[in-house]
Protein backbone atom coordinates (compact mmCIF):
# COMPACT_ATOMS: atom_id res chain seq x y z
CA UNK A 1 0.00 0.00 0.00
CA UNK A 2 1.64 3.47 -0.75
CA UNK A 3 2.23 6.26 1.76
CA UNK A 4 -0.82 8.01 2.69
CA UNK A 5 0.29 11.71 1.66
CA UNK A 6 0.67 10.42 -1.78
CA UNK A 7 -2.08 8.75 -2.54
CA UNK A 8 -5.02 10.96 -3.73
CA UNK A 9 -8.67 10.89 -2.02
CA UNK A 10 -10.52 8.74 -4.79
CA UNK A 11 -7.20 5.91 -3.79
CA UNK A 12 -7.77 6.56 -0.13
CA UNK A 13 -11.66 5.76 -1.06
CA UNK A 14 -10.71 2.61 -3.00
CA UNK A 15 -8.51 1.39 -0.33
CA UNK A 16 -10.97 1.76 2.56
CA UNK A 17 -14.06 0.12 0.31
CA UNK A 18 -11.32 -2.85 0.05
CA UNK A 19 -10.97 -2.91 4.06
CA UNK A 20 -14.47 -2.73 4.45
CA UNK A 21 -14.91 -5.60 2.01
CA UNK A 22 -11.92 -7.54 3.08
CA UNK A 23 -13.74 -7.40 6.80
CA UNK A 24 -17.05 -8.23 5.99
CA UNK A 25 -15.88 -11.71 4.29
CA UNK A 26 -13.40 -12.12 7.19
CA UNK A 27 -16.72 -11.43 9.68
CA UNK A 28 -18.78 -14.23 8.24
CA UNK A 29 -15.89 -16.49 8.74
CA UNK A 30 -15.64 -17.44 12.03
CA UNK A 31 -13.99 -16.85 14.95
CA UNK A 32 -10.59 -17.61 14.18
CA UNK A 33 -10.32 -14.55 11.96
CA UNK A 34 -10.81 -12.43 14.78
CA UNK A 35 -6.95 -11.48 14.86
CA UNK A 36 -7.39 -10.67 11.20
CA UNK A 37 -10.42 -7.88 11.91
CA UNK A 38 -8.75 -5.90 14.49
CA UNK A 39 -5.82 -5.50 12.14
CA UNK A 40 -8.63 -4.37 9.99
CA UNK A 41 -9.53 -2.17 12.08
CA UNK A 42 -6.56 -0.61 13.25
CA UNK A 43 -5.48 -0.20 9.80
CA UNK A 44 -9.15 1.53 9.19
CA UNK A 45 -8.63 4.03 12.01
CA UNK A 46 -5.33 5.24 10.72
CA UNK A 47 -7.00 5.70 7.35
CA UNK A 48 -9.35 7.80 9.04
CA UNK A 49 -6.61 9.53 10.74
CA UNK A 50 -4.89 10.37 7.88
CA UNK A 51 -7.90 11.57 5.69
CA UNK A 52 -8.44 13.48 8.91
CA UNK A 53 -5.06 15.58 8.36
CA UNK A 54 -4.91 15.77 5.06
CA UNK A 55 -8.97 17.36 5.26
CA UNK A 56 -7.42 20.19 7.75
CA UNK A 57 -4.20 20.65 5.86
CA UNK A 58 -6.38 21.21 2.46
CA UNK A 59 -8.62 23.82 4.56
CA UNK A 60 -5.14 25.25 6.30
CA UNK A 61 -3.87 25.79 2.27
CA UNK A 62 -7.29 27.31 1.50
CA UNK A 63 -7.04 30.19 4.16
CA UNK A 64 -10.42 28.85 5.70
CA UNK A 65 -10.57 27.46 9.18
CA UNK A 66 -10.39 24.10 9.79
CA UNK A 67 -12.34 21.39 9.46
CA UNK A 68 -14.44 19.93 12.79
CA UNK A 69 -12.32 17.26 14.04
CA UNK A 70 -14.09 13.97 13.38
CA UNK A 71 -14.56 11.39 16.17
CA UNK A 72 -12.46 8.57 15.59
CA UNK A 73 -12.37 5.71 17.91
CA UNK A 74 -9.85 3.65 18.71
CA UNK A 75 -10.06 -0.11 19.12
CA UNK A 76 -7.48 -0.85 21.78
CA UNK A 77 -6.57 -4.61 22.34
CA UNK A 78 -5.12 -5.05 25.72
CA UNK A 79 -2.97 -8.55 26.76
CA UNK A 80 -3.67 -8.31 31.11
CA UNK A 81 -1.03 -10.01 32.44
CA UNK A 82 -2.22 -12.90 35.11
CA UNK A 83 0.30 -13.82 38.33
CA UNK A 84 1.30 -17.30 38.77
CA UNK A 85 -1.51 -16.88 41.43
CA UNK A 86 -4.25 -16.60 39.21
CA UNK A 87 -3.00 -20.46 37.21
CA UNK A 88 -5.50 -22.24 38.45
CA UNK A 89 -8.26 -19.34 37.70
CA UNK A 90 -6.46 -19.76 33.53
CA UNK A 91 -6.78 -23.04 33.96
CA UNK A 92 -10.59 -23.02 34.65
CA UNK A 93 -11.12 -20.21 32.41
CA UNK A 94 -9.25 -22.35 29.32
CA UNK A 95 -11.56 -24.97 29.88
CA UNK A 96 -14.68 -23.17 29.90
CA UNK A 97 -13.89 -21.03 26.96
CA UNK A 98 -13.35 -24.71 24.82
CA UNK A 99 -16.36 -25.57 26.52
CA UNK A 100 -18.10 -22.99 24.90
CA UNK A 101 -16.61 -23.30 21.68
CA UNK A 102 -16.28 -27.07 21.56
CA UNK A 103 -13.05 -26.42 19.21
CA UNK A 104 -11.15 -23.38 19.65
CA UNK A 105 -7.64 -21.71 18.78
CA UNK A 106 -4.56 -20.39 21.17
CA UNK A 107 -5.87 -16.65 19.14
CA UNK A 108 -9.91 -16.99 20.50
CA UNK A 109 -8.02 -18.26 24.16
CA UNK A 110 -5.74 -15.35 24.21
CA UNK A 111 -8.77 -12.96 24.00
CA UNK A 112 -11.33 -14.15 25.92
CA UNK A 113 -8.90 -15.01 28.92
CA UNK A 114 -6.71 -11.84 28.89
CA UNK A 115 -3.80 -13.82 28.60
CA UNK A 116 -0.64 -12.90 26.77
CA UNK A 117 -0.03 -15.44 23.68
CA UNK A 118 3.18 -17.12 25.60
CA UNK A 119 1.36 -17.86 28.93
CA UNK A 120 -1.62 -19.38 26.52
CA UNK A 121 0.70 -21.79 24.99
CA UNK A 122 2.29 -22.15 28.25
CA UNK A 123 -1.10 -22.94 29.94
CA UNK A 124 -2.76 -25.36 27.06
CA UNK A 125 0.68 -27.47 26.92
CA UNK A 126 0.29 -28.21 30.27
CA UNK A 127 -3.58 -29.05 29.99
CA UNK A 128 -3.22 -31.38 27.05
CA UNK A 129 0.03 -33.14 29.16
CA UNK A 130 -2.99 -33.44 32.01
CA UNK A 131 -5.41 -34.80 29.93
CA UNK A 132 -7.77 -32.08 30.40
CA UNK A 133 -7.49 -30.60 26.55
CA UNK A 134 -6.71 -32.83 23.13
CA UNK A 135 -4.43 -31.06 20.67
CA UNK A 136 -5.14 -31.46 16.91
CA UNK A 137 -2.90 -29.77 13.97
CA UNK A 138 0.58 -28.09 14.02
CA UNK A 139 1.46 -24.50 14.17
CA UNK A 140 -1.49 -21.53 13.03
CA UNK A 141 -3.52 -24.78 12.43
CA UNK A 142 -3.57 -26.00 15.79
CA UNK A 143 -6.94 -26.31 17.74
CA UNK A 144 -8.02 -27.64 21.39
CA UNK A 145 -10.91 -29.38 22.14
CA UNK A 146 -11.79 -31.29 25.66
CA UNK A 147 -11.15 -34.66 25.54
Amino acid sequence: MPSFTTMTLDEIDAAMAELRARRKVLKSSGASAQHKIVTLAHRRERLLQQVHALDAQIATLRGGSEPTPAVVTQTVVTHTRRRHADVAACLEAIIACVQRHTTTQRATIVDECGLSPANASIYLRRLCEEGRLIRRGEKSATTYRLP
